[in-house]
């Protein structure tokens, strides 16, 4: 049996409308391992060579002590490999040797075994079992990219079902950039439901707006995040991943992670001043406004994406 008198305070939140719940989700493009053969220079190998597997095993041990370190209570993350979480994964060591526990992932992988995820935090957010979660395979359609969205609701009972997608946006194609967005909203639930999407939009606020490519967004009345004072998110000096919310979502705070100077790839630093990827995570604090829920969340014994 749970505290009576947490139950109790709990259950004055609920009925506090005036109250709202905050959660912080993070965002971040983690550099899939088949994809360092365009960091060749950076990591020091032959043109168009991956970086060699102790290289990989350091980045993913930086990679996972960050993750730790926020402990945001959703992550959407973006280029994520089978040999950093494989497609069986659920709890335990990764192949690295380290940690990440306290998550639950769901997966859209492509041929390559690279994609993207959402990782719900058991002890905040769980499935939304009574929505279908979408998973956006790597089609011509979608610039042969994928997506996630997953609708949860917190354990606690404060605040309704939200929608988290996860999205890795096709470079130079937007028309299939567009495409992927728009197949990320068809996910959603409904017009009305709160969304949090965010991802790898290998495109600027500028581009984003100059060629149409945020449209789907903006038409389902999501609104994005900026980075405080326009920083950068990548090794391009672009701010290219990107945090769309709904109405529903208030930005509270926002913060930027390092980016590797470009003269020294993230492989050749100190473990000091970068976190393992050439992108930097964004991380938002978000206020959840408008109504809680008239009826307790399921409780059900596994949580799971297989």
């Amino acid at each position: 049996m749970g505290d009576p008198a947490s139950e109790t305070s709990l259950q004055a939140l609920r009925e506090d409308v005036s109250f709202q719940p905050e959660l912080t989700v993070v965002s971040w493009n983690i550099l899939a391992h088949i994809h360092t053969v365009w960091d060749f220079e950076r990591h020091g190998g032959a043109k168009k060579s991956r970086e060699t597997k102790e290289q990989r095993q350091r980045r993913h041990e930086l990679i996972l002590k960050r993750l730790n370190a926020l402990r945001p209570e959703v992550a959407l993350l973006q280029e994520v490999d089978v040999t950093f979480m494989p497609l069986d994964w659920q709890r335990g060591p990764l192949p690295c040797g380290a940690l990440l526990e306290g998550y639950t992932p769901y997966r859209s992988y492509n041929s390559g075994q690279e994609g993207t995820a959402v990782l719900l935090r058991d002890d905040a957010w769980q499935l939304d079992r009574s929505i279908d979660t979408s998973y956006i395979g790597a089609t011509a359609a979608s610039g042969w990219k994928t997506g996630v969205v997953v609708h949860a609701r917190r354990v606690d009972g404060l605040g309704g079902t939200v929608a988290f997608a996860s999205v890795h946006l096709r470079w130079g194609a937007p028309d299939e950039q567009r495409g992927l967005l728009a197949m990320a909203m068809a996910g959603r639930r409904g017009e009305t439901e709160p969304m949090v999407l965010g991802g790898d939009f290998n495109s600027d606020p500028e581009e984003l707006a100059a060629a149409g490519i945020e449209a789907p967004l903006l038409a389902g009345g999501l609104r994005r995040v900026p980075t405080p004072g326009g920083r950068p998110t990548d090794l391009s000096g672009k701010a290219v991943d990107n945090l769309y919310v709904s109405p529903a979502l208030v930005p509270r705070a926002a913060e930027v992670g390092p980016v590797a100077p470009l003269a020294r790839g993230p492989w050749s630093l100190p473990p000091a001043e970068h976190d393992g990827s050439d992108h930097s995570w964004l991380r938002v604090q978000l206020a959840l406004t408008g109504g809680v829920p008239s009826s307790p969340i399921c409780e059900c014994s596994t949580r799971c994406d297989l």
